[in-house]
């Protein structure tokens, strides 16, 4: 259950909806692989929880089911120069791939906006 708790922490917190989320800020869909497994992770997380810098938000994660070598997180901030800053206390054992995603909506509207001027 420590484990658990400190990845996921408060499940109100993680549940907390998208839309909640404002127009200043920025998600960034990280992909995380596992360089030497995941149990190191995993207990690397147990003590010392997601050590995240203020001002980076996690939102959620998901896990591939087969080998739990690679996680998809969902992350929130303003600045993101904060996320290499993140990356740095895990980089021993996470090899990062980050992209700046947007919600399906945006994207249609975007493509709404830019075929209306066609």
């Amino acid at each position: 259950m420590e484990i658990a708790q400190a990845l996921f922490g408060d499940c109100a917190r993680v549940s907390r909806s998208l839309s909640e989320y404002s127009l200043a800020t920025m998600l960034y869909m990280v992909v995380e692989r596992y360089v030497a497994g995941p149990a190191r992770v995993y207990e690397r997380a147990a003590t010392y929880g997601r050590m995240l810098p203020d001002g980076l938000r996690y939102v959620d994660s998901w896990v591939v089911d087969d080998e739990l070598d690679r996680c998809f997180q969902l992350m929130d901030t303003d600045d993101p120069s904060l996320l290499a800053s993140w990356q740095e206390r895990w980089n021993d054992l996470v090899e990062f791939d980050v992209f700046p995603v947007i919600k399906s909506d945006q994207a249609a509207a975007r493509i709404g906006r830019a075929g209306a001027r066609q």
